[in-house]
């Protein structure tokens, strides 16, 4: 059994993120993004998100790397 089949998709990412669709219909609504393998989608998904919480104050510090061996 699904949860979510093809009779609630409402739109693809791409005409969301475009503005052909609305993401939303009510404030109640929600939005969920399944990615399917497409590494350039997954990129502008996080993007967008982040840019989103940036402008809320709502992100977090990231920092995105590690240590180099010469650091370790």
């Amino acid at each position: 059994m699904h949860l979510i089949d093809s009779l609630v998709v409402f739109a693809e990412l791409g005409d969301v993120v475009t503005g052909r669709v609305p993401a939303r219909l009510s404030p109640g609504d929600r939005t969920l993004f399944k990615s399917l393998g497409l590494a350039v989608e997954d990129l502008a998904a996080a993007h967008h998100v982040y840019a989103k919480a940036l402008s809320t104050d709502a992100a977090p510090d990231v920092s995105i790397g590690g240590r180099r061996r010469e650091d370790a």
